[in-house]
């Protein structure tokens, strides 16, 4: 079913928004390339301070994600592309390989400071890429007592 939009329209599909989720998740720092990193989060995660919250409409995914780092090592050699794991659906398999992102509202305590992120296609990871270059973060652009806040969108099959 769901609530048909438009005044006279037919309950059509496409005139019906029967596909609408609000929710949290979990996000953590990653390394793409599966080396390890130990990673300490203030408070819990899932907290105030390590929390993510969407809204998803069909199959679109807005998204806010804080991370607040205590403590952080490993993975510091280069080639370790940084990312933060756990986004609430998978991606879409774009033929780009990208179908949205974010933007980072706020950071703190960084290397090297991380200014957008790329979800990936057939993921549930955003890739983060360093401000003011087209370089992918690495896993040791981050700090102990790093903070990050982004907020962005990408499109979902689901």
């Amino acid at each position: 079913d769901g609530i048909a939009l438009g005044v006279g329209l037919n309950a059509t599909t496409s005139n019906v928004l029967n596909d609408y989720e609000e929710g949290t998740f979990t996000p953590t720092l990653a390394s793409e390339g599966g080396n390890a990193i130990s990673v300490g989060y203030a408070g819990t995660p899932g907290s105030q301070y390590t929390v993510g919250s969407y809204t998803k409409v069909g199959n679109t995914v807005i998204f806010q994600i804080t991370v607040d780092v205590d403590s952080y090592s490993g993975g510091q050699s280069s080639g370790n592309t940084l990312v933060i794991a756990g986004l609430p659906f998978t991606s879409s398999n774009y033929i780009t390989l990208s179908n949205g992102g974010g933007v980072v509202i706020y950071n703190a305590g960084h290397n090297t400071n991380p200014a957008v992120g790329i979800v990936l296609g057939s993921q549930t990871n955003m890739r983060l890429y360093r401000a003011g270059a087209a370089t992918a973060s690495q896993t040791g652009d981050f700090a102990s007592t790093s903070y990050v806040e982004i907020a962005g969108s990408y499109k979902t099959d689901l």
